[in-house]
């Protein structure tokens, strides 16, 4: 698991409640966690910072970055045919998409 992931993780499962520095460096997502934040902010997830007391600060995820909405998914497969095994891909699209493209 990656520190950011790590982090992400952190944040999720306390909830509310929010994690410590010191809960973060326990956790051993690293002396520079603050980089960690920033790169989970700039992925779109806001997150709040209260400063508890010297050197002490509590992190809180308010709110994650929706995900893109897809027109759509494209799954490879295999297809065992009498010539022989054919690499496929199936294509699902969204029904508006598919209205769009008809």
């Amino acid at each position: 698991m990656t520190r950011d992931a790590l982090l992400l993780r952190l944040l999720k499962d306390a909830g509310t409640r929010g994690v410590t520095t010191a809960q973060i460096m326990q956790a051993g997502v690293g002396e520079r966690f603050g980089a960690r934040l920033h790169e989970l902010r700039e992925a779109g997830h806001t997150i709040h910072s209260e400063h508890v007391r010297q050197g002490s600060w509590r992190y809180t995820l308010v709110d994650a970055p929706s995900p893109e909405p897809r027109e759509a998914w494209s799954v490879p497969f295999m297809l065992d045919s009498a010539e022989g095994p054919m690499a496929c891909r199936l294509v699902v699209m969204a029904p508006e998409a598919a209205r769009r493209a008809a």
